[in-house]
């Protein structure tokens, strides 16, 4: 079990405990289901430096660098289903309220884009096709509401972990040098893909209508921006064990939640 999922678990058994010792007068209970989608944007940057001694066709003088960046912006939409417990609890006479809730929930769909690098050949920025998506959330929401006509008007804001996929497809050199129409077998087409845990943040509004005494529907609008995720390959060292080229790179994203609930209180 990785550190994001022992966090979720642990998470949601300090709900569970809080609400198990909870009298019936302070609050209510709850568990629900969830179904969301959302609009993801995400910035992809990659850069590659090139030093002294790499075997490239035309390397830097020794103490020069040439640096080749590359940035990239994609959009794309995903949709996710989850699970929820919480505890609500009334402080005021006229209703207003807040909760504490523990959510997990599973998504799929992707950012989508094109990084057009600076070339082919070694030492270069590769081009790459990429996408940009979250296999799993969980985290804590606190949310402070009041009824209005009829209904709960409240605000949220809470902590995420979210698990992200990263792909990419490339055409490359991996010679000194090869021919410029690609066609040369030292030119190479791979794939490469990364799974990382970000930590993320989520603000929002939401209304609730209730279906009865014990059922209620929400919905919900959230922003929500995920840590930046880096990442750095380095290869072909010198004599000294340093290495000549390194390829930095980092994601930066947040997307727009619409988040629909069916909500059962005890």
């Amino acid at each position: 079990m990785n550190h994001g999922t022992r966090g979720v678990v642990l998470a949601v058994a300090a709900v569970a405990a809080f609400v198990a010792t909870a009298s019936a007068q302070d609050g209510r209970f709850y568990i629900g289901l969830s179904a969301t989608a959302s609009s993801l944007d995400a910035a992809y940057e990659k850069t590659v430096i090139v030093r002294a001694g790499a075997p490239v066709a035309n390397p830097p003088a020794l103490g020069e660098t040439r640096v080749s960046p590359s940035s990239s912006l994609a959009g794309g939409a995903t949709i996710g289903s989850g699970l929820f417990a919480g505890y609500r609890r009334r402080f005021a006479d006229d209703g207003r309220y807040f909760s504490v809730e523990a959510q997990v929930a599973g998504s799929g769909g992707a950012a989508r884009g094109f990084l057009p690098g600076t070339g082919l050949q070694r030492g270069e920025n590769w081009p790459e096709d990429w996408s940009f998506g979250k296999h799993w959330t969980g985290g804590l929401t606190a949310r402070v509401g009041a009824p209005v006509k009829g209904m709960g008007v409240y605000l949220l804001g809470g902590a995420r972990v979210t698990q992200i996929a990263f792909g990419a497809a490339f055409t490359g050199c991996e010679h000194p040098v090869c021919s410029a129409d690609g066609s040369h077998p030292d030119f190479v087409r791979g794939t490469l893909a990364r799974h990382s845990t970000l930590p993320a943040w989520a603000v929002g509004v939401g209304l609730e209508k209730p279906l009865g005494r014990d059922l209620a529907m929400r919905a919900e609008l959230s922003f929500i921006g995920y840590a930046t995720d880096e990442s750095r390959i380095e290869f072909d060292p010198d004599p000294a064990g340093f290495p000549t080229i390194s390829v930095p790179s980092r994601f930066a994203s947040d997307d727009l939640e619409l988040t629909l609930s069916l909500v059962r209180y005890f």
